[in-house]
Parts: structure tokens; sequence; C-alpha cells
């Protein structure tokens, strides 16, 4: 059942994504540091998307290493006691 309601999901999200590609698909011109290109808006968009996910990923992955080393620690320490 939750394999169905994570496929509906998955579809549906997928779907929006198409859309909202289709209703952002004008070209616009953009600048950029070293040179500038013409782009469609939905690409652009989903590249900035992109890497918002990849920032906001690094600047929390020490937090989740650090976690997940002292998560290992406090199983280790119970297991020895």
């Amino acid at each position: 059942m939750m394999r169905i309601i994570g496929l509906i999901f998955f579809f549906l999200v997928l779907f929006l994504l198409f859309v909202l590609a289709y209703l952002n698909s004008e070209i616009i011109h953009f600048d950029y540091l070293l040179s500038q290109a013409e782009l469609p808006l939905s690409l652009l968009l989903l590249v900035c998307f992109l890497a918002g996910v990849a920032l906001a990923t690094l600047s929390y992955s020490g937090l989740i290493f650090s976690l997940k080393r002292k998560i290992n620690k406090l199983t280790s320490v119970k297991r020895h006691s």
C-alpha cells in the first residue's frame, strides 16, 4: 500500500515539474561572472534549485557526521556495559 502511495506521489511531483517547465519555457538573457547565455527560465530555475540543495547538503554534512559518530560511540559504550 505504501509503495502505491509513493508511486502516486512520485508521478504527481513529476507531472507538476513538467507543468512548471512548460509554463516557464521562455528564453531569458542571463549574465554570470565570466560570460552570458540565453537560457530557458525552467533550466535556470532547476540549476538554482540544485545549487541550493547542494549547498544545504554541504552545510549540514558536518553536523550529520558528528551526530552519527556520537551515536556509534554511545552504542558501543552501551554494548560494553
